[in-house]
């Protein structure tokens, strides 16, 4: 499995004073967030201080396979990432962030960093084993 970086906005509005071995400031901005494996896409922010990173704090952010952003893991959401890359291929241009966005990294269903038809494939064959087997987990159906 190939560890994804991803920015997050932090949202502070005024500096947050944390108590961890002495008051840390630490403002509102961006953050790195490593992806996890879990279905519920857990992921990890790294909190830095003074450009070193001083630990993660876990956020659970949306659904693996949820590409439309709609909470819910359908068909729908296979159809999309069909969709989406069908657009792509005839303009570069289509929707040109959605791979770096929190909707894209939901969208890689098959947790291998890129977007692809096998992440569509990947959502219909869990949504398939799901019907069948409800207790049923993303590495129990694609070993990863």
């Amino acid at each position: 499995m190939k560890k994804r970086t991803k920015k997050l906005l932090a949202a502070v509005g005024a500096p947050a004073v944390v108590l961890c071995a002495g008051i840390i400031t630490i403002s509102g901005g961006f953050l790195p967030v490593n992806q996890g494996t879990s279905e519920d896409m857990k992921y990890s922010a790294g909190v830095k201080v003074n450009g070193m990173t001083a630990g993660y704090v876990p956020v659970g952010i949306g659904t693996r396979g949820d590409a439309n952003g709609d909470g819910t893991l359908t068909a729908a959401d296979a159809a999309f990432i069909a969709s989406y890359l069908a657009h792509k291929s005839v303009n570069p241009n289509y929707m040109p962030d959605f791979e770096e966005s929190l909707g894209g990294a939901m969208a890689d269903a098959d947790n291998n960093g890129g977007l692809s038809a096998r992440d569509s494939a990947s959502i219909a064959k869990f949504l398939a084993v799901k019907s069948i087997k409800p207790d049923v987990t993303w590495e129990g159906v694609l070993g990863n």
